[in-house]
Formats: C-alpha cells, sequence, structure tokens
C-alpha cells in the first residue's frame, strides 16, 4: 500500500498538468458652366427670343435633369453607405456573441472536476445562442453553436448537417459529426468522420501511436475510461478505423453528457449513475456500480477524479486498473506490457512537443517496476528499468522535477 500510495502521489505531481464617395460628372461641371454665356446674350427680337427662351428651357431642364441624376447618386450611396454600416454592425454582433460562447464553451471544456457545463456556463452559451438566431438565423456561426450548446443533443442534428452544407470542410463540423455519430452507436458515420479528422491531422500521427498503447494496456474485453478530446479520439479511431480491440468498450467522459450515448450504454449492460451532470462523484459511482466490466481508466483524467477512488487504482501500463487489490500478477502483467507489447512510438520515434508530452504518462510504470525489482533484489533488471526511466525523463523533459518528487 506504501508504494501504491507513492505513486500515486507522484502521478498528482505529473498531471497538475479564428464607402464609396459620390464623384461629380464631368457632364456636371460643364452644364453650370453653361449658364452664364446663355443670360449674358445680346437682346433678340421676340421670334429669336423665342428660341432663345426655349434653348434656356432646354439647357435649364438638362440642368434639373442633370442635379436630380445626382441626387439619385447620392441617395443610392447613402442607402450603401446605411446597408454598409449595418452590415458592419451585424458582423461585429455576430463576432461579439461568437467570443462570449466560445469563452463558456472553452471554459466548460476545461473544467478539471467535471465535463457538465455549470448553470451560468450553459446560461451564457443559450443567450449566445438566442440572440444568434435573432441576428443570423441562417447562418453558419448560428447552426454550429446550437449545436454545440446541446452538449451532444442527437435531436439538434439538422442544425449540425445545416452547417455542414455551409462549410463542409470545417473541423469542428466534422468533430461533432463524428461525436453525434458515436454518441447515437452510428459505427460506420463515425468512421468516415474519424478518419477525416485523422486525414486532417486534428488526430494527429503521435496520438494514434500513444491510444495505441492506451489499448494494449488496457487487456482484451475491457472498458477504457477517456476524458477529453484526444484520448477519446484518438482511441475510438483505432478501434473503429484501426480495428483495434474490437470487444473492448470506449466510454467518453464528455460524451456521458448526451442521453442518447448513455442509451447507447445501457443496452450494453452498463448500470449509470442517475446524476445528469458529469463530474467527480458522477465517475466514482460509474467506477462502483460497474466493477465487474474490467474499468480502465485514462491517465489523461485530471488527478481530481482519482482522490476519491484512489484505494482503488493500480498502474497498468498507461492506464488505471479499477479493482479491489493489486496481485502478484499485476507486476508480472506490467513487465510484458512494457516489454513485449507497447510500441512506444511517442518516446521513441516521435520528435514533437506533443510526443514529449505523452511520454510523461509512460514514467509510473516504470517507476513501479524499478520498485520492484529494488524489492525483489533483482539489480541487473533494476538497472536496465533505471536506464529506461532516465531516456524517459530527458524525452518528457522533467529530469530534474522528477528527481525531486522521487526523494
Amino acid at each position: 500500500m506504501k508504494l501504491k500510495m507513492r505513486i500515486v502521489f507522484l502521478l498528482y505531481g505529473l498531471f497538475s498538468i479564428g464607402i464609396s464617395n459620390a464623384q461629380t460628372g464631368k457632364e456636371e461641371e460643364k452644364s453650370n458652366g453653361a449658364i452664364p454665356s446663355v443670360s449674358n446674350a445680346p437682346a433678340m427680337n421676340s421670334t429669336n427670343s423665342t428660341i432663345t427662351r426655349g434653348a434656356l428651357d432646354t439647357v435649364s431642364y438638362k440642368l434639373e435633369e442633370i442635379q436630380l441624376k445626382a441626387s439619385d447618386k447620392i441617395d443610392l450611396n447613402k442607402s450603401k453607405q446605411k446597408k454598409s454600416i449595418e452590415s458592419s454592425s451585424s458582423q461585429s454582433q455576430i463576432n461579439q456573441k461568437k467570443m462570449e460562447f466560445s469563452k463558456a464553451k472553452t471554459a466548460s471544456s476545461t473544467q478539471r472536476n467535471q465535463r457538465t457545463p455549470s448553470t451560468e456556463q450553459q446560461q451564457i452559451m443559450n443567450k449566445q445562442v438566442e440572440d444568434m438566431e435573432q441576428i443570423a438565423p441562417n447562418s453558419f456561426d448560428y447552426n454550429l453553436m446550437y449545436y454545440s450548446s446541446g452538449n451532444y443533443d442527437v435531436s439538434r442534428e439538422t442544425e449540425l448537417v445545416k452547417a455542414e452544407e455551409q462549410q463542409p470542410e470545417n473541423t469542428d463540423v466534422i468533430r461533432f459529426r463524428a461525436a453525434n455519430a458515436i454518441v447515437k452507436g452510428d459505427t460506420l458515420q463515425a468512421k468516415t468522420y474519424l478518419k477525416k479528422l485523422e486525414e486532417k491531422q486534428i488526430i494527429q500521427p503521435e496520438t494514434v501511436s500513444y491510444t495505441q498503447d492506451v489499448i494494449i494496456s488496457s487487456g482484451t474485453s475491457s472498458t477504457i475510461v477517456t476524458h477529453g478530446f484526444n484520448d477519446s479520439y484518438g482511441t475510438y479511431f483505432n478501434q473503429f478505423n484501426q480495428n483495434l480491440a474490437p470487444n473492448t468498450t470506449v466510454i467518453s467522459l464528455d460524451f456521458m453528457q448526451s442521453d442518447s450515448y448513455r442509451n447507447v450504454l445501457k443496452k450494453k449492460g452498463y448500470e449509470l449513475p442517475k446524476q445528469k451532470t458529469v463530474d467527480v462523484p458522477f465517475l466514482k459511482s460509474f467506477c462502483e456500480l460497474n466493477q465487474q466490466k474490467n474499468i480502465a481508466l485514462s491517465m489523461t483524467i485530471p488527478k481530481e477524479y482519482f482522490e476519491p477512488i484512489k484505494d482503488n487504482i493500480f498502474v497498468s501500463g498507461l492506464i488505471f486498473e479499477y479493482k479491489s487489490k493489486l496481485s502478484q500478477q499485476s507486476y508480472q502483467k506490467l513487465e510484458s506490457i512494457w516489454n513485449q507489447k507497447l510500441n512506444k512510438k511517442v518516446i521513441n520515434q516521435f520528435i514533437s512537443p506533443l510526443s514529449n508530452s505523452y511520454s510523461l504518462n509512460y514514467l509510473p510504470m516504470l517507476i513501479y517496476l524499478e520498485e520492484y525489482y529494488q524489492n525483489s533484489g533483482d539489480k541487473t533488471k533494476t538497472m536496465e528499468i533505471k536506464s529506461d526511466i532516465d531516456r524517459v525523463r530527458k524525452k518528457a523533459g522533467i529530469s530534474n522535477q522528477m528527481n525531486k518528487k522521487k526523494e
């Protein structure tokens, strides 16, 4: 127990981790200049006077016509200016609504103790969507915001499809289409959109490799519980598109906000907490209700979720197993996972900040094995695992920090 508790403490330290202006015409200038020369002409007889008067009337008529045309141009330009101002004002309002919505959505999705938006966050999102409907009810932004604010509510799929028709290559649209398919239990459609995300590298190669190791760590016929975008979409991509672990059930805490998703899981035999909010107590209750489902918790889940269940979680590769106690077989399984099964590409092949971040999650199992070998007196294996630890520490860029944690 002392060893396990130290590992959990170590993990807590590790994971505290988008007017035109009117111009005067040349003809107007010439006509205005012709009037004085006519009015200053010498007096003529009545016949000529009539002709002259007729000529004056003609000039006067042309002047009025030109002035009217000028007036029409001014009115037209004023109308254009007004529409331009109105359009600019409308776009400004749209941008403001999008910004406020995005702030609330981001705040809700980055909470460390729950996936469900808070009451205040949801109210802000709903208000922006209502305002957007008044400003631009047929716009792409309204359709996407309406679906997004529903937290994977499949009854809002119509608006999501409209958004896709308007911007089919938009990455948020593709991501939501994948999620919507998953929460409905539509595997074929999910594969289509997950593939698009992978081709666009929204699901990055490092994530694909890392989540392959997550699946390997979980074993067969397990229940992998994920939390955010990378671990959820990456694991689903490997399962649906790469045909890995067909007998494993992937459960996203994020998608648990959807009633449709919960119904899909119930049909698979899972018991779900009655509470609607997906938070720390929700995960605890879920684990307790489904102890026979070989639950594997992704290490990317925030540490706050592990605190209430710390006495029932054990390191197994890149996941925490939820079970009553640690056995000798667990150490042997850990040896096999590290030495024989994992691809370890994020450590050995990829060179990127994302791969460095993922490398961090390989350390707990190595530290676990180091102490196991030390306690068993196996000096050769102890030295080998120490070398692996140093290599992974260097990759993750936390050598000094890890030494301090260990001390």
